[in-house]
């Protein structure tokens, strides 16, 4: 994630504090709230975006971030970038490639893992990013950038859909290959047991 194309995107739509900011960002993007204050003041350094000390009912004040022009600019090179991203490679493939050398129940295990977490993410965009999205559009009234926000989050679910069915998949395949090499074995043993005899 570019965090700080990001950021500049949230702030288009309202001036915000860092904290609501880190809020706004999806769960399973979101960054550590210290690295999210230090972008900001780096682009505020940078005079991509200005700072107003705003006082609270809670807190005896906020610094609310607002978009600059230099930082309006910044935002649109980087939406008209050409996209140069591969898909993502995830270590549990790669480590699959070489999983002749490990246990079959540490390859299974780790699959299991990286399911668990595809399952979490698709919760969290079923129960928590759908409404935040409604809510949000609801807010700006702007349909267009309700369709955006919900082609991405689309694209996450379905991703996480695929992990999960691909898991599935994946472990009865190694455990039906340990059964056939069992069987195999098996047969292997009694070939020669009726040669002997």
């Amino acid at each position: 994630m570019n965090l700080k194309c990001f950021l500049l995107g949230l702030i288009t739509a309202k001036p915000s504090s860092g904290y609501t900011l880190h809020k706004k960002i999806f769960a399973p993007w979101r960054p550590a709230i210290s690295q999210v204050y230090r972008t900001l003041n780096e682009m505020e350094q940078d005079k991509l975006v200005t700072s107003k000390k705003v006082i609270t009912e809670k807190l005896p004040y906020q610094n609310i971030f607002q978009i600059t022009d230099a930082g309006l600019t910044v935002l649109r090179r980087w939406l008209n970038q050409p996209q140069k991203e591969r898909l993502t490679r995830h270590r549990v493939l790669e480590q699959m490639w070489f999983g002749n050398h490990t246990d079959r129940e540490h390859i299974i295990n780790d699959i299991k893992t990286f399911a668990d977490h595809a399952r979490e993410q698709l919760e969290y965009y079923q129960n928590d990013a759908k409404p935040r999205i409604e809510k949000h559009a609801k807010t700006i009234n702007d349909p267009l950038n309700k369709m955006y926000h919900e082609l991405a989050s689309e694209y996450a679910m379905r991703e996480c859909k695929l992990v999960s069915d691909w898991a599935k998949s994946s472990i009865e395949r190694i455990l039906n290959f340990e059964s056939e090499d069992i069987t195999r074995k098996g047969s292997a043993k009694r070939k020669k047991t009726d040669t002997i005899v």
